[in-house]
């Protein structure tokens, strides 16, 4: 085999990993919608009505994120990798929903028109879309980052009130009683 066979070779091995990829995310996407429906739509709320907060909080948390792999993962020895480890998975978790948050958005935009909201049929569409315009060189990686740091914004907020919002909800009787 020549030089060229093994190129095309590893651009078709790339580009099925990046389609297996973004399916498995707006896959995910689905299971926490349909897993945890009140809290994506929480989080979905916060997405669309604190942009500016959502954006700053999760920026500024994905620092800390990164920075806390990097000690844990500098550690001598390497006895604190298994930590570091599982704060990017805690944070890969977090990217999931926080990407399934822009899903819903442009995909309950898609729906506007239509009589009966259905989030699987939102995040579906959405999700193909969005996943598409991220493929696009250069702006596609900076709308990525954007929608990442405003969807884990929305995410973390939506974790920290979640006890507040839970009280609220027993203070008025809520049928979870």
């Amino acid at each position: 085999m020549d030089k060229f066979a093994y190129l095309g070779m590893g651009i078709t091995g790339m580009a099925v990993l990046l389609f297996a990829y973004k399916a498995a995310t707006i896959a995910l996407a689905i299971w926490y919608e349909l897993a945890y429906p009140g809290f994506c739509a929480r989080v979905h709320g916060l997405y669309t009505a604190r942009k500016r907060l959502s954006l700053v909080v999760g920026l500024v948390n994905s620092i800390f994120f990164f920075i806390i792999v990097g000690v844990l993962f500098s550690v001598e020895g390497g006895g604190l990798a298994i930590p570091g480890f599982t704060v990017i998975g805690i944070y890969a978790a977090l990217s999931v929903a926080a990407y399934g948050a822009a899903y819903r958005d442009l995909g309950q935009r898609l729906d506007a028109g239509e009589l009966e909201f259905a989030p699987v049929r939102a995040l579906i569409r959405g999700g193909i879309l969005v996943e598409i315009a991220f493929l696009v060189p250069l702006y596609g990686q900076a709308m990525s980052l954007y929608t990442l740091f405003r969807g884990l914004g929305a995410v973390i907020i939506a974790l920290l009130t979640q006890r507040r919002h839970a009280r609220a909800a027993r203070s008025l009787g809520s049928p979870e009683d």
